[in-house]
């Protein structure tokens, strides 16, 4: 399957939502929390919980809500995806580059 094709999946809706679990997850990043592998589930119950609500808003449902909170929460699961991958890309990409740019990691 090709980019074009997945991408075509995703809302403007999902771009805007995972932007805000984006920076939700640098905020709990930054706060006194211990456990840093719950962020992905908290990001994906967020998205899963705001994304139907934000689509129902915006879609305004015209009587078809089942179908609008089911695509609400596929596309919640696509946005928090979205932000937890985006997040960790960033750090590959930042962080390891510093790694294999050492002279003492290349072997």
């Amino acid at each position: 399957m090709e980019w074009q094709e997945i991408i075509q999946y995703f809302k403007k809706e999902t771009m805007l939502i995972a932007a805000l679990l984006w920076c939700l997850g640098l905020f709990i990043k930054k706060a006194p929390f211990k456990h840093d592998w719950i962020i992905p589930f908290v990001l994906l119950g967020v998205g899963v919980i705001i994304t139907p609500i934000y689509m129902i808003i915006v879609e305004q449902a015209n009587g078809n809500i089942g179908a609008v909170v089911i695509s609400g929460i596929i596309q919640g699961v696509f946005a928090a995806t979205l932000a937890v991958f985006g997040n960790e890309a960033k750090k590959q990409i930042t962080n390891k580059r510093k790694c294999d740019e050492r002279e003492d990691y290349k072997k």
